[in-house]
């Protein structure tokens, strides 16, 4: 017989899709969050998001195995929002490594302070500011409150979630790969006519040794326009925490 039954049982329910969120989700997520702090946390939002946690159907299963098995599938269940919530964040460093394969910045690959992983440069100044523009706009409120609000649209022990599921994540990365092209998009255009250019002059001027030419010019002009498009990324990395919440909604709506 399994001792946690009852409410001692839903909060185990409800720690264990809490823990698949935090897991994954941005942020939360990062190498530098211990591991004891992040799983404080899901402690402190499963009980406060428990009142909104309903039995399943056929009750709190009371042997081990029909338990564990459904703890196991509100991991999973967390691990998909969660999964949603950094693929959208996602498209900050996907933006910057787009303008790093275009001014050829992807030899000074650098460590991911956040994840702890080999970032390109322009990738993880744009994954920083994100950062703090996720932080600024209530992205952690956000994560939090999609426990309570996940257990009201997806119930313990609901099913037909996973086509659904993975459907949105799906859609999610096509939103994350277009926005990250659309943030990169400046430093695109300017890096193409800027090859055409550095291209008539090294036909113009043979003499000219355009590989000790080429990249600093690329550098130059590609922080100058970043520089310059700098209020617009930046306005469009405080949408990342409204089109985080809009996905999230499509997981339950």
């Amino acid at each position: 017989m399994l001792p946690a039954v009852g409410q001692l049982g839903l909060f185990w329910l409800v720690l264990a899709r809490a823990g698949g969120i935090f897991a994954v989700a941005p942020l939360l997520s990062a190498g530098n969050v211990p591991m004891p702090l992040r799983a404080a946390l899901s402690v402190l939002v499963s009980v406060a998001a428990l009142p909104a946690a309903h039995a399943p159907s056929g009750g709190v299963p009371q042997q081990l195995l029909p338990f564990a098995g459904l703890a196991v599938r509100e991991v999973a269940v967390g691990l998909v929002i969660g999964l949603v919530a950094r693929i959208v964040f996602f498209a900050a460093e996907l933006a910057g490594g787009l303008c790093d394969v275009q001014v050829g910045l992807t030899l000074a690959a650098v460590a991911d302070p956040l994840y702890g992983e080999a970032a390109s440069v322009l990738g993880n100044w744009l994954n920083l500011l994100a950062t703090l523009a996720f932080l600024a706009a209530g992205g952690l409120e956000l994560l939090v409150a999609a426990v309570a609000v996940s257990l009201r649209h997806l119930p313990l022990g609901a099913p037909a979630f996973w086509g659904g599921g993975a459907h949105t994540l799906v859609a999610a990365l096509g939103w994350s790969f277009t926005t990250a092209v659309a943030i990169a998009a400046p430093v695109l255009a300017v890096g193409v006519v800027l090859n055409v250019f550095l291209g008539f002059i090294g036909r113009a001027m043979p003499q000219l040794n355009l590989l000790q030419l080429a990249l600093p010019a690329q550098v130059l002009v590609a922080l100058g326009v970043l520089l310059f498009a700098m209020p617009l990324v930046v306005g469009a990395f405080s949408h990342l925490v409204p089109e985080t919440g809009r996905w999230l909604g499509r997981l339950w709506g």
